[in-house]
């Protein structure tokens, strides 16, 4: 038969066995820490971040959460463009299109793109000349013309 250990050694060994848990435990937690930041600090690395200014053209990213992709099977995921019109704290903006009408209330920024097409009409001038007006609706007919080809 085996040596019976008194009572006082087996819970001084059970204590020493807990000590060494915590200490384990506390090993793993930095661990986690470290890998955490380094994961972090290689994210940072690679993404950009999305900022728009006031008067900026974007793209929307077209989101079945707004039930407006209800399109054919090939229709294109950005929708627009849209002038920024206003830039709100935390990375939201509100837009309008060529009419002055905000297609959504706000938008978060990681939903939006930089457009970088031509022959887009400035909303924000009121007084336009006669040059200006013509090639808003020469834009207005290519913005039908390419609607007419995706719808």
């Amino acid at each position: 038969m085996a040596a019976q250990i008194p009572l006082t050694k087996q819970a001084q060994l059970r204590l020493q066995e807990l000590d060494g848990m915590d200490e384990r435990r506390l090993a793993a937690q930095q661990n986690l820490e470290l890998y955490q930041a380094r994961m972090a600090r290689a994210y940072e690395k690679l993404s950009r971040p999305r900022t728009f200014k006031k008067g900026e053209l974007v793209l929307v990213l077209r989101r079945p959460i707004l039930g407006r992709h209800h399109g054919p099977k090939l229709a294109p995921n950005w929708e627009g463009p849209y002038v920024i019109e206003q830039a709100y704290e935390g990375g939201a903006y509100l837009l309008a299109d060529s009419n002055g009408k905000h297609p959504v209330s706000s938008i978060n920024g990681r939903y939006l793109k930089k457009y970088y097409g031509q022959n887009y009409p400035d909303i924000s001038t009121t007084h336009q000349s006669q040059r200006e007006s013509s090639q808003q609706t020469d834009w207005a007919d290519n913005c039908e013309a390419v609607n007419y080809l995706f719808t």
